[in-house]
């Protein structure tokens, strides 16, 4: 199965954080830091991030939805983000696509906020197109 190229889930080797599952971005633009990096492990979840990436699939006439969190409350937000319209409004808008034949694989990154278990806010903070 493709993966992602921008945005990595990655255990910290170093650090304070050391041994925290972190997203690695690969390639971070201005602003952007290279890790980005949830609640830590031994305090109650509070914030998480999640990767939302159309890539090709092996068929070039198919794509893979990739909808990945750090923990299962990402996973959980990048499902939701994907299945409401003012979301989905908001990835495209960003991706300057206007009809459905211009999508182009991408891989974006939504940071998630958590109260009482349950994820409430999404943000998208990073969004790449990838040419392949």
């Amino acid at each position: 199965i493709p993966g992602t190229r921008e945005f990595i889930f990655k255990r910290l080797d170093s650090g304070p954080r050391k041994g925290d599952l972190s997203v690695l971005n690969v390639h971070p633009q201005q602003g952007e830091p290279q890790n980005f990096l949830a609640t830590p492990a031994n305090q109650p979840t509070v914030e998480d991030y999640a990767v939302v990436a159309l890539l090709p699939g092996f068929d070039p006439a198919r794509s893979v939805l990739i909808l990945a969190g750090n923990s299962t409350f990402g996973t959980q937000a990048a499902v939701e983000y994907v299945c409401r319209e003012d979301s989905i409004r908001e990835l495209l808008q960003r991706l300057n696509v206007t009809k459905a034949t211009e999508l182009k694989p991408f891989e974006a990154l939504l940071r998630v906020k958590i109260a009482h278990g349950v994820p409430f806010v999404e943000e998208l903070v990073a969004i790449r197109s990838r040419s392949n």
